[in-house]
């Protein structure tokens, strides 16, 4: 892992927005934001949504995104871009995007602090500056991962209370299992009598992601083990998965693996 640039405590005002797609010819690069005031945050196709202040953002290569100042409030942030192959982030358990929104205050301050000290030691010189940027990078990582997880466990108790929860979910089961199939969504929504626009809602409301998200990680985990455990081309992996194009499966697997899969199957292949 390396340290690329960043900056801390980043002021800009009401009329701030910035747009980027993380460029892949430099390799596998991420990027972490903390975000300081409210915030306007959009990932590739999501049409995007206002988050509190305390919110992270995490995107990787080939990742379209835009972030910026909210409801005319003035706009402060915190952020770093680092290089590392896909799987040593994976080994952390994180996804190669995500946003966590309106993260606890003890944590909060960690995360800040890690920022702070990645970039001071990132800009320094002094000896071993490299092996301690690694180390911070990935301490960094080690409290994203548990502060998710300990997100996750506390967001498990209170959904389980949600009236809608049952039915979501069996519906997510449903979807998930045929993640392939066309319009796979409209016609679980139809077996279930929900209208789609309020089982978006609510999967939303309920998982903290769109569905739309979670069908492209399921089919790319499928895809993955089908390079991993098959001896087929990935251009006959392409016509038993559904996909309609090369180009289409190319893109959205690079997007949520760093790596194309043919790269893929090349690296991890017994």
């Amino acid at each position: 892992m390396n340290f690329i640039h960043g900056g801390y405590k980043r002021g800009h005002d009401s009329s701030f927005k910035h747009k980027e797609v993380m460029d892949t010819s430099f390799g596998n690069r991420f990027r972490v934001v903390f975000f300081r005031s409210k915030c306007f945050i959009r990932l590739n196709d999501d049409p995007g949504d206002v988050f509190d202040e305390n919110t992270i953002l995490f995107v990787s290569s080939g990742t379209y995104f835009e972030y910026g100042a909210a409801e005319n409030t003035a706009f402060l942030h915190d952020w770093l871009e680092f290089s590392a192959e896909p799987d040593e982030v994976l080994h952390y358990g994180l996804d190669n995007e995500f946003i966590i929104s309106k993260m606890q205050d003890d944590y909060a301050r960690k995360i800040k602090k890690d920022i702070q000290k990645i970039i001071k030691e990132g800009y320094g010189n002094e000896k071993y500056y490299k092996e301690t940027v690694e180390l911070l990078l990935k301490l960094l990582l080690i409290d994203l991962s548990r502060y998710i997880a300990l997100s996750d466990d506390m967001a498990n108790r209170e959904k389980s209370a949600h009236p809608s929860y049952g039915k979501v979910s069996a519906m997510r089961e449903d979807i998930l299992a045929e993640a392939f199939e066309d319009d796979i969504v409209g016609k679980v929504c139809r077996k279930y009598g929900m209208s789609e626009s309020n089982f978006r809602k609510l999967y939303k409301e309920l998982f903290y992601r769109t569905i739309s998200k979670d069908i492209l990680s399921r089919r790319i985990l499928v895809a993955q083990r089908y390079l991993l455990n098959n001896d087929c081309t990935v251009s006959e992996l392409v016509y038993q998965l559904g996909y309609k194009n090369h180009e289409t499966f190319f893109r959205q697997f690079k997007r949520m693996t760093g790596m194309t899969p043919i790269e893929y199957k090349k690296r991890f292949s017994k």
